[in-house]
């Protein structure tokens, strides 16, 4: 506080040396008027202002220190004995400021009580916004705001002069009782320093001039206002009785300085220079008495590691070792937890293609220290490309709190849309230090006021279910509590909620076999597995009960072939766990599941409703205003695809829209768009009786209760959409299950399924419904009977598929009545392929040659056939008896960059961009897919990761 003050007054005292030396004098009253107030002001801030300078923190060498521990010499220890002062200085100066602060206080209050009684005692005369308030006191004439303090005597007998009454009504009309009164607030508080009472002569002398410069410029006279003035405060009487000290009022003692002011005219250059000398001396202030604060940078930085040719190893430019290469890495980026060092720090590797092997040991080194984000590439790939040197990565150079911010704008990217695609408005950043601490927009808060908080800050995205979140723990923190706060946000209707960790976790404890989980390679085979007591588990797959057992922190299958335990091979990045040669995938994270919903596609006016029957997945398509068509469809790759006509047709997810094979576009209706009406179903158990929707319903209400069920609905849309399931027990009687399928059937129900279900394996039994059945013996009719007759026949494809879908649903009772199923004939073997080659032939044939001839170990992706002085491999001599050798195809990258100065449209997974961007990701992988084809006179560029079917 004294240093404050000490500067503080320094500064007043400099800019009242300046305004004394070069401006006091001058006729320019409304610029010093200016001056003086801002003079005051900035010597209050100017000792506050801090500048931070940052400096790059220099990563400290590691220092071995060595102590030798010889006999201790004996110590003697000092005793410094100290006097105690019997007086509190402190206590003493603060009562003593206090007290001045109490009677100028008291001062300032006073007059301003005494001015105000004044007015209120005292005739008021008033005059536009002015009052004049006639006194009965022999008091010079004085102004406070807007009120005029004039001798009632002298008024009402005109003998105040014009001039003195215009001089009063300047002080009004321009306020200098407010600077007077900010002035007299300051003496209050800094009463002990002489400065102030400096300043507020000057300030209330200029008020003066101000008011003179007005009289003058009213025409008046100069000479004859100077007699005037000498010959009005002459009077005896206005010294005897003087007007209150916060009151702008004539002084006869400052009447000297004013008349010499008054004859002094300041030309337009004096003015400006002496404007423009107050910037030098601000600057010198601010570099004198501000506060200078040097802060380390603590910065990411990358660590980039280049093996020579010979295998030494430098660092950032420095020399090093295998051995101490994990030293120099702490060296470089110190004091960072493990959650900056994955998520944040990113290792590159040059090497020499000579020493290739040291890249998986310095990988290892790498990876221990826990950096995970790590690029290497060759030296000569980098010569090829004539890219020498690291490339920084984007959060290189940065500070913590800086890359912390980019990283929050990328997860905004990744997530700034929901699974419909729209935007979302909001992201709440949730950080947890521990269980019994949450942080929301730098606040403690509690859990259970979480919500409530989050609702307050982001008002518009909640209430528009636009809101995600993200959830940073600082420490490895117990699964239920931040479950539990998950459960918190999911009443917001979050859209997304992600949970990141500082410290890694081991995923292998972390993992669980319970759950449902589907083969990755058919998506059909359903495993569920339960936890039976302790670490057994068991599960059902296919009516096939497996069993497993978790020993130590690993998963172990019981094989009844080989009768040995059999290690269960898990991923929990992926998410799949493995077992007797086959792989599977949580439910939740397969691509049916994906699919499940409504798709629309406006434009073709096709709607694709995707659910599931049993463990098959259906699609029920409607095109226009036709009857939906039910498919059932197999999973290939990263697809689903059924067959339509004499084409598959497939379907996949991109950027959380649904594609087809035939480029159109799908979007997922929300739940209030859908057409879907939730499914239908009946229960019936072994005495007959029905449990419709959870109500309890007799037989022969059944119709007049499905009557009430989507009422706003027609028989005949009901036919199109509406879903039903009748679930039966083995002892179920068929009269009861044939009525209700009769009932649903006049009801109008587009699919009608009968679930057996047997508790005793705790599974389904599946049923073909009476429909289903009719139309297998009609199709299986009509092929048996065409086989019989022989000859050449005409076998759809569809009508195969359907019957075997059909039997496969049928129960073993059901197939003993029904027609057998017909003994097709094998298809023919597809037509040969032609053997002369093609530019696609050529072009597959250049890739495999590339991709023999690159470098395995090189991250980046090169176009061989565009550089000078590869091998000569890369060319092919192709020979045909009628065909001409093809010409050389352009590559990939030099077709895009063709296009791109043609004007070509280019789209990357269904989404437009620009040409840049579609050469870049051409040039990063070469594995994409590229198909062409024109619009409404326009080349459009089709880049894709998936393989494109020439129609």
């Amino acid at each position: 506080m004294e240093i404050y003050l000490l500067k503080s007054t320094a500064c007043m005292g400099i800019f009242l040396v300046f305004y004394k030396l070069l401006l006091e004098k001058e006729s320019m009253h409304h610029f010093k008027r200016f001056f003086l107030l801002t003079a005051l002001i900035f010597s209050l801030i100017i000792p506050q202002i801090v500048f931070t300078e940052y400096i790059e923190a220099e990563p400290t060498p590691a220092v071995t220190q060595v102590l030798t521990i010889n006999e201790q010499p004996e110590i003697t220890p000092i005793v410094h004995e100290m006097e105690e002062s019997p007086m509190n200085w402190t206590l003493i100066l603060y009562t003593l400021y206090g007290l001045g602060i109490a009677i100028f206080g008291f001062r300032f209050l006073y007059n301003i009580a005494k001015l105000w009684i004044r007015v209120r005692r005292n005739t008021q005369i008033k005059y536009n916004f002015l009052v004049k308030v006639l006194l009965k006191e022999e008091l010079p004439p004085h102004t406070f705001l807007r009120y005029i303090f004039l001798n009632k005597q002298k008024f009402e007998s005109k003998s105040i002069p014009a001039a003195v009454l215009l001089h009063e009504e300047t002080h009004a009309k321009e306020w200098h009782s407010l600077d007077v009164l900010f002035i007299e607030l300051l003496q209050v508080l800094f009463w002990f320093n002489p400065l102030i009472f400096v300043f507020k002569r000057s300030i209330k002398l200029n008020h003066e001039f101000l008011a003179d410069s007005a009289v003058i410029k009213g025409q008046e006279n100069k000479l004859h206002y100077q007699n005037t003035l000498l010959s009005y405060l002459s009077n005896d009487k206005f010294h005897t009785h003087q007007s209150v000290g916060i009151a702008n009022a004539i002084n006869y003692s400052s009447i000297k300085k004013r008349i010499i002011i008054m004859k002094k005219q300041t030309s337009k250059r004096g003015i400006l220079i002496r404007s423009l000398l107050i910037l030098p001396l601000l600057s010198l202030m601010l570099y004198g008495f501000s506060q200078r604060n040097v802060v380390s940078k603590n910065t990411i930085k990358d660590i980039n590691i280049e093996i020579t040719k010979s295998g030494d190893l430098l660092i950032n430019n420095e020399p090093t070792t295998l051995e101490n290469l994990s030293t120099e890495v702490d060296r470089v980026n110190h004091n960072f937890g493990p959650y900056i060092t994955r998520n944040y720090i990113t290792a590159h590797i040059l090497y020499d293609e000579t020493q290739n092997k040291l890249i998986g040991q310095i990988e290892t080194k790498l990876g221990a220290l826990g950096i995970s984000n790590i690029k290497h590439f060759s030296k000569r790939t980098t010569n090829i490309l004539r890219k020498n040197g690291f490339k920084p990565s984007e959060y290189h150079g940065k500070t913590i709190d800086e890359a912390k911010e980019i990283r929050k704008a990328n997860v905004y990217n990744d997530l700034k849309t929901d699974i419909y695609h729209e935007p979302l408005l909001e992201i709440a950043w949730i950080e947890v230090k521990n269980e019994n601490e949450i942080w929301f927009s730098d606040e403690h808060v509690q859990l259970s006021q979480l919500n409530e908080k989050v609702k307050e800050e982001f008002p518009l995205a909640v209430n528009n279910n636009k809101l995600s979140a993200q959830i940073y723990t600082t420490e490895n923190i117990n699964s239920n509590f931040t479950d539990a706060i998950t459960q918190e946000l999911r009443k917001l209707n979050a859209k997304s909620i992600s949970v990141f960790m500082n410290k890694p976790v081991n995923n292998n404890e972390a993992f669980t076999l319970q759950g449902d989980w589907l083969n990755a390679d058919n998506e059909l085979e359903i495993l569920n597995i339960k936890k039976e007591k302790d670490n057994l588990y068991w599960g059902l797959a296919q009516n096939t009960v497996v069993n497993f057992e978790k020993i130590k922190d690993h998963y172990y299958y019981f094989s009844d072939v080989n009768e040995e335990k059999i290690k269960v091979v898990l991923s929990s990045a992926k998410g799949t766990i493995a077992f007797d040669n086959k792989k599977y995938i949580r439910k939740e994270k397969s691509l049916r599941s994906k699919l499940i919903g409504t798709w629309q596609n406006k434009k073709n006016n096709t709607k694709l409703i995707v659910s599931e029957y049993d463990i098959y997945m259906v699609f029920d398509l409607i095109e226009g205003k036709k009857k939906a068509v039910r498919y059932y469809p197999k999973k290939r790759s990263n697809s689903y695809y059924f067959t339509y006509g004499y084409e598959d047709w497939s379907f996949k997810i991109e950027n959380n829209k649904l594609v087809d094979s035939r480029g159109n576009y799908y979007n997922r209706l929300r739940e209030n768009e859908q057409s879907t009406i939730p499914k239908i179903t009946v229960n019936i158990n072994k005495e007959g009786q029905l449990l419709v929707q959870d109500a309890l319903v007799e037989l022969e209400d059944l119709q007049k209760h499905l009557s009430e069920i989507n009422s706003h609905l027609t028989i005949n849309q009901r036919k199109q959409i509406v879903k039903t399931i009748i679930k039966v027990v083995p002892d179920s009687p068929k009269e009861v299950v044939m009525k209700v399928e009769q009932e649903l059937l006049a009801y109008g129900a587009a699919i009608i399924d009968i679930q057996e279900y047997n508790p005793k394996i705790n599974n389904r039994k599946k049923r073909a419904t009476s429909v289903q059945m009719s139309k297998y013996n009609e199709l299986a009719k009509k092929y048996n009977r065409m086989i019989a007759d022989g000859g050449n026949i005409r076998i759809l494809k569809s009508d195969v598929d359907q019957l075997k879908h059909i039997y496969g649903l049928m129960s073993k009772e059901q197939k003993e009545h029904a027609e057998p199923f017909p003994d097709f004939p094998e298809p023919p073997p597809a037509p040969k392929a032609p053997k002369a080659p093609n530019s696609s032939d050529y072009a597959d044939n250049q890739i495999k040659e590339i991709i023999e001839n690159q470098d395995p170990y090189d991250h980046l992706n090169l176009d061989i056939n565009g550089i000078k002085g590869t091998s000569s491999k890369t060319t092919m001599e192709l020979t045909s008896p009628t065909a001409p050798t093809p010409p050389t195809p352009p590559s990939p990258l030099d077709y895009a960059i063709d296009m791109a100065k043609k004007g070509a449209i280019f789209y990357f997974e269904g989404e437009k961009i620009t040409s840049d961007k579609a050469i870049d990701l051409l040039k990063k992988n070469k594995e994409l897919n590229m198909e062409s084809r024109k619009k409404l006179g326009k080349t459009e560029v089709r880049i894709t990761t998936a393989p494109v079917t020439i129609r």
